[in-house]
């Protein structure tokens, strides 16, 4: 996944695994040509495995996030199938980093949004990379939210998060993703977790009150 164009007012995210799938099919021609100008047909059955991969990974995602429509209209396109909709900013809740092991045992990621009506998956497939996934969602949630403080996700040296990287997600209305940060850090129940950024919250709101 990666940004393939940004302006002050549109921001075009795409996941695509074409590549993938032209790989699988440029490899298909060697079995097959094999199998033609040596009369072996068992070189048929190796293409169609090849190709048969060709298909199943071609796949696109693309999401364009429009500041002047404040929408963001997406499409996937798979073999045979292509699927769209539109998401106003509105009803983004949060965006996910939902997670599943490979079978080496390494951490793979996938970006998601999450809405009132259930979550669109913004990747066709899980990818390794944490950290650029993290870029792509906070560079997504400063264009969703301009105006608002941009929290990195990060915690300082010491590996606790400070009062401005919790108050920083506070003001953006991504309390989920301040419990998420406390609990990844410090050894919290959900519960600890909640009542402190509850309270942090409380205190933000108070104190930006009474100035």
């Amino acid at each position: 996944m990666r940004i393939t164009r940004q302006t002050p007012t549109e921001l075009v995210v795409a996941d695509s695994s074409m590549w993938l799938s032209a790989i699988f099919a440029a490899a298909a021609c060697m079995p097959a040509g094999i199998a033609i100008s040596e009369h072996k047909p068992n070189g048929f059955y190796a293409a169609a495995i090849l190709l048969f991969f060709a298909v199943v990974w071609m796949r696109k995602t693309q999401f364009t996030f429009d500041a002047r429509q404040h929408t963001a209209r997406w499409t996937a396109r798979k073999i045979f199938k292509v699927q769209s909709g539109s998401i106003p900013f509105d009803d983004v809740r949060d965006i996910i980093m939902d997670t599943m092991s490979s079978d080496k045992g390494t951490t793979m990621y996938r970006l998601s949004i999450v809405t009132s009506q259930g979550s669109v998956q913004m990747e066709a497939a899980y990818n390794g990379g944490r950290d650029h996934h993290v870029k792509i969602r906070e560079a997504i949630f400063a264009f969703l939210h301009p105006d608002a403080p941009v929290a990195t996700n990060r915690p300082t040296a010491s590996g606790i998060p400070d009062d401005s990287m919790i108050g920083s997600l506070l003001a953006q209305g991504r309390k989920i993703d301040a419990i998420r940060l406390l609990r990844s850090t410090e050894n919290l129940t959900l519960t600890e977790a909640t009542q402190r950024v509850e309270a942090m919250d409380v205190e933000r709101r108070t104190g930006g009150a009474r100035r």
